[in-house]
């Protein structure tokens, strides 16, 4: 064998194994942000889905009845002397996702709900077990703990609100606004038209966002037994806001990025519009005409503020939405 032969080398020295390693590592660190953002986008995708599967629910729900639907039934409505609005009976506390089920698909579950409510169940809302289902539709991806169920007559929770109007859902009944008397698209106490849209529907919000803690007694986006405006959401803040949300209860230490203050039954409670996308920097929004926007946490607030009312005859920039 000659000399050339034998000096040959069949493996890798230490340096050049190093290096292959190292580009390795390289490409793995450019991969992992790009397949994190092909998953961000694909939730963002859903969630508009989602926003655009709501908005028709409400324009079928307006053919149907002339009307758009009651934010919800029973409790905060009796207590601030309203009239119940014309639930299936007094013991009725559910909110406006459960009233849209049948133009979602839901027909069996809203059977289930008639029926619990028309035997006179006096905890109608447990709906014998239809609350502790999940329901796709009303589930962000972005969220991790969107749909979680509550073991209790909570039962499932939207991680969608609809908009109630650009000042607080409950006062604690002190002042009309409780009620009728709001500025928004989805009401406790009286039912809007789209006609009764006078700023125009491209121009109004009607359905957004919020985030949910994983444990505890978080109550945004409660959708049954309801109790305070867990499903509806004001303009009053511009998305992802730094100020608190307002409810009955809103779990133990919630985050930086999702303040709320607990307030039990006391007045002033809302929501404000929250999302996990785009690392938090806004929120998809449904608009009443049935369009979904990105709303970036920089907009205006005068006109985030001004796109939550149906009549304030407000001048509205959809430029950059």
């Amino acid at each position: 064998m000659s000399s050339v032969s034998r000096g040959r080398r069949s493996g890798f020295t230490l340096i050049e194994l190093l290096v292959v390693i190292a580009i390795i590592a390289i490409l793995i660190a450019l991969l992992v942000p790009a397949v994190q953002k092909v998953r961000d986008a694909a939730a963002r995708t859903q969630c508009i889905n989602n926003l655009k599967q709501i908005a028709l629910a409400f324009h079928g729900y307006h053919d149907a009845t002339k009307k758009l639907p009651y934010g919800q039934f029973g409790q905060y409505a009796q207590n601030t002397g309203f009239a119940v609005p014309p639930a299936i009976n007094t013991n009725s506390s559910f909110s406006w996702c459960v009233t849209l089920f049948p133009y979602l698909e839901q027909g069996p579950a809203w059977n289930s709900v008639v029926s619990t409510w028309t035997a006179g169940n006096p905890n109608g809302w447990t709906a014998t077990g239809v609350n502790q289902s999940t329901y796709a539709v009303y589930m962000c991806p972005a969220d991790g703990a969107a749909g979680q169920v509550h073991g209790t007559n909570e039962g499932f929770q939207s991680s969608y609100l609809a908009c109630n109007g650009n000042t607080v859902n409950w006062d604690g009944g002190s002042q009309p606004q409780s009620g009728a008397a709001n500025t928004g698209t989805i009401l406790v106490a009286k039912q809007v038209t789209l006609v009764g849209i006078t700023d125009g529907t491209s121009n109004t919000v009607l359905v957004s966002e919020t985030m949910q803690l994983p444990l505890g007694d978080d109550r945004r986006g409660r959708m049954w037994n309801t109790y305070q405006g867990e499903t509806l959401f004001s303009t009053m803040y511009q998305p992802n806001s730094p100020n608190a949300d307002v409810q009955y209860s809103c779990g133990t230490s919630p985050p930086a990025w999702m303040p709320c203050s607990n307030v039990g039954g006391g007045g002033g409670s809302f929501n404000t519009a929250r999302s996990y996308h785009n690392g938090k920097a806004g929120v998809n929004a449904g608009f009443a005409d049935g369009t979904v926007r990105w709303v970036a946490n920089n907009i205006a607030q005068p006109n985030w503020s001004a796109m939550g009312t149906r009549a304030g005859n407000e001048t509205v920039d959809m430029s950059g939405l």
